[in-house]
C-alpha cells in the first residue's frame, strides 16, 4: 500500500523533485523517518534545566543548572 501512495504523490509533482513536505504526505514513510530519528537523533545531545536539586551518580545537580543529556547513549547495548 505505502508504494502505491509514495508512486501517486510522486506522480503530482511531474517536473518537480519531492520535498521534505512530500514525506510528511506519505504515512509508512513518515513514520520510518521518525522512528529512525528516534533510533538516532539528528541532534546528538539536549539540554534540559533541572527544576529541583538531585543527586546523580553521587554528584549533586543544584536546581537551575542546565544539564546536556546524551540521547546517543540511551540506545546503547551493553552485552
Amino acid at each position: 500500500m505505502h508504494v502505491i501512495e509514495q508512486k501517486k504523490i510522486a506522480m503530482e509533482k511531474v517536473k518537480d523533485l519531492l520535498c521534505w513536505d512530500d514525506t510528511r504526505k506519505m504515512k509508512y514513510t513518515w513514520q520510518v523517518i521518525q522512528e529512525t530519528m528516534r533510533i538516532q537523533p539528528i541532534v546528538p545531545w539536549g539540554t534540559r534545566e533541572a527544576i529541583k536539586e538531585i543527586e546523580y551518580g553521587g554528584f549533586t545537580i543544584p536546581k537551575g543548572w542546565k544539564v546536556r543529556v546524551v540521547k546517543n547513549n540511551f540506545m546503547c547495548c551493553v552485552s
